[in-house]
């Protein structure tokens, strides 16, 4: 059985690398760039990672590079807010339903109003 990698990318997780394919001409040589990214697009989808990969280049080429690293963290902080830790206790579970429904509630107060409807709760006139 041959187990060799030839390529090092073989190793990456697929958002990393979506990301790193991106990214790799922005680097400073000594690669404290792409060690600070990593972690953060190893837990991307590659879909994500890739929209998030191009923002941040974006960013960093029109901003600097502490702009885009200020975004990626914002960024990378709202996809996983609601994430679930595989330790997680029971009362870890519980906490995170808690704040999962006040969030819930908070998005439905803007549908309390009325002015986003699907249908016409009217009573219909008979014709």
């Amino acid at each position: 059985m041959h187990t060799s990698v030839h390529q090092p990318n073989e190793l990456l997780c697929p958002g990393e690398r979506v990301a790193e394919s991106i990214l790799s001409l922005l680097d400073e040589p000594d690669g404290n760039d792409k060690r600070w990214r990593a972690p953060i697009f190893r837990q991307l989808p590659k879909r994500f990672a890739k929209i998030v990969a191009h923002d941040y280049k974006e960013t960093y080429i029109f901003d600097g590079r502490q702009s885009a690293n200020h975004r990626l963290l914002n960024a990378y902080g709202s996809i996983t807010k609601n994430s679930i830790a595989l330790n997680a206790s029971d009362d870890d579970l519980k906490d995170l339903a808690k704040n999962i429904a006040k969030e819930m509630q908070q998005i439905s107060r803007i549908f309390e109003t009325g002015t986003c409807r699907f249908f016409d709760a009217s009573p219909k006139q008979k014709v």
